[in-house]
């Protein structure tokens, strides 16, 4: 639970400025040496190993030659980074493989297996592996289901290629940095130190300490001790911001030393601080990391939710809709397009003159604004929210961040930005409230009536309203959506991994059980229909017969349902009273399925 705040520099002087591109350049040319040691250790026993004994790195040049780079202790910060990160990239690959498994037609066992190797990362691992669950707990995983596991891997990292640290920003803790308030200086409220890469030689030592005990004497503290091969510490004044200020936590020991694209106006105010590699201009920042533990659970104890549910359907139209009826962001899609315009028409210009668009500063800014309108506009239509609804639990759709009225471009950019923003929200709600959430299957839910059930593409007659076929319901089509996001009123398990067909074939099911249950015992007479039971009406036949869906349904439940010369309702008979055969026909309704037994056998 860590909060990281970028605050730039204040009027660093240049030879600070090469002090800090020189660690930066360190850390960044040795990580690769640390990755390629890493890399070694993942295949030869299963897993990234960041406390590695010395022993280890004395057997490879690459290593002792960074260590004289860097020294032990940045050696030992470096190591720790770049196993974090190479541990986040098998964390996404380890995602894919379990998608992969999933959607293969391998048999329950194999997958069983196959999954249990995922869950211990041990596809490269020459440990053995046992079941830890299910009718084969405790039994050794054979040897060629883990020859399977590492072929599937190895699939799965040849599409991928490896982390490169060529923009790693380095962390670096306690030991060779600090970070503390002004004691006299008036020039910065908080003051950073880091200690320079090339040690100190006696005449250079000798000569820093007579000018800090004079220093010292004048500001009232305790002079610095400088001594002959000891790394000099350079003080770095910070811009502190009202969010950095208001955050609350406790300030952790760690900086990071951060370097990025300077802004328009950091270039037009001069505050760029050097040239990236690619030319363009760039300025040093300094992560500070608050631990957020204590406040957090502060904030927690004192949540008190007020409903235990709520749905939520997103969209592009309107960026939020609730099975409660509200709808936040309505204007959404009107400052996308605003943005869309924006960008591709410069996009457009740029390309006609030959230049590529992400060299130009103006094009950079427009797609930055994008960014942090998109994470701004998610962050206040979910705290809006908390704020009137207060939930614990919140359950939305597999998002697919894409509208037709956008530009292949847009649609890219809010593909790759909508998705990590609406997680790290939803994460930071978790962490800050306890409000967890679940994503669960959207199959069909924008054209099933959430009143009745009955699904077809005709039922949404625009984007924002939906009326229904078959019981004639009129309701805004993203709160219909949002409704049947829900476990109690959706037609089969959500969370489930399910194929579109087998969702669209339980929905089917469902309705028509619905309507068999209504119509049990009513009389076809044509004076009579459509019929009412309580509150409930029929709808025509002809609804279900010219409905595309329930013939692609039901005709692996129900053979000869394409070879009827008359489509009536499926799963109903029809059939003559025994009493009277010259009676009317009657519609005998056969029982209710269990279907939740139906799809969890798939």
């Amino acid at each position: 639970m860590k909060r990281c705040d970028h605050l730039p520099l204040l009027d660093a002087n240049p030879g600070k400025i090469r002090a800090l591109l020189a660690i930066m350049k360190a850390f960044r040319d040795c990580a690769p040496a640390v990755a390629v040691q890493q890399w070694r250790l993942f295949f030869e026993t299963g897993r990234f190993n960041k406390y590695t004994p010395a022993a280890a790195d004395k057997a490879a040049p690459a290593l002792m030659a960074a260590k004289a780079v860097l020294g032990a202790q940045r050696l030992q910060m470096l190591r720790f980074q770049v196993v974090g990160q190479l541990d986040g990239f098998m964390g996404n690959r380890a995602n894919e493989f379990k998608d992969t498994v999933l959607g293969s037609s391998l048999d329950e066992t194999t997958r069983h297996q196959l999954l249990t190797i995922n869950c211990a990362g041990a596809w490269f691992s020459r440990e053995p592996v046992s079941m830890m669950s299910g009718p084969l707990q405790g039994q050794v995983i054979p040897d060629e289901i883990r020859k399977l596991a590492r072929t599937i891997m190895r699939a799965v990292l040849a599409r991928h290629r490896r982390p490169r640290f060529s923009r790693m920003n380095p962390n670096i803790d306690a030991r060779q940095a600090s970070v503390e308030t002004a004691q006299s200086a008036r020039h910065g409220d908080l003051w950073i130190s880091v200690a320079t890469l090339a040690p100190l030689d006696g005449p250079t030592a000798r000569w820093l300490s007579v000018q800090d005990e004079a220093r010292a004497t004048r500001q009232g503290r305790e002079p610095e001790a400088f001594r002959a091969g000891s790394h000099r510490m350079i003080h770095l004044p910070v811009r502190s911001h009202g969010r950095f200020e208001s955050r609350g936590g406790d300030l952790a020991k760690t900086v990071q030393l951060i370097e990025r694209p300077a802004s328009p106006r950091a270039v037009k105010l001069g505050r760029w601080t050097h040239r990236l590699a690619d030319g363009r201009p760039g300025e040093l920042v300094i992560g500070l990391v608050s631990d957020m533990k204590a406040a957090f659970r502060e904030s927690r104890k004192a949540y008190a939710p007020r409903c235990e549910e709520i749905c939520v359907d997103f969209g592009l139209r309107t960026m939020l809709a609730t099975d409660r009826g509200d709808l936040l962001g309505r204007d959404w899609m009107d400052r996308l397009m605003w943005h869309d315009a924006r960008i591709s028409g410069l996009a457009a210009r740029l390309q006609a003159q030959g230049i590529r668009p992400n060299r130009s500063p103006r094009y950079r800014a427009m797609v930055e604004s994008l960014r942090g309108f998109i994470e701004t506009s998610v962050g206040r239509a979910l705290n809006r929210l908390v704020e009137i609804r207060a939930p614990a639990h919140l359950v939305l759709e597999r998002l697919d961040f894409r509208g037709a009225d956008l530009s292949r471009r847009m649609n890219r950019l809010l593909a790759n930005c909508g998705r990590s923003v609406l997680r790290a929200k939803l994460k930071d709600l978790k962490e800050r409230f306890g409000i967890t959430s679940v994503e669960v299957n959207p199959a069909y839910s924008s054209q099933t009536c959430s009143c009745c059930g009955y699904v077809s593409r005709t039922n949404r007659k625009a984007q924002d309203k939906f009326v229904c076929g078959a019981c004639g319901r009129t309701i805004h089509a993203d709160i219909n959506g949002s409704r049947n996001l829900g476990g109690g009123r959706s037609a089969f398990d959500r969370t489930a991994r399910m194929t579109k067909a087998e969702s669209l074939q339980a929905t089917v099911i469902r309705h028509l059980e619905r309507l068999g249950a209504a119509r049990e015992g009513v009389v076809l007479d044509p004076a009579l229909w459509p019929p009412r039971t309580r509150d409930r009406v029929i709808p025509e036949r002809s609804v279900y017969v010219s409905n595309r869906y329930f013939g692609e349904a039901l005709g692996s439940v129900i053979p000869d349902w394409g070879k009827r010369p008359e489509k009536q309702a499926p799963r109903a008979r029809r059939l003559k009273s025994r009493d009277d055969p010259s009676g009317p026909e009657k519609v005998t309704a056969p029982p209710a399925q269990d279907l939740v037994a139906d799809v969890s056998t798939g």
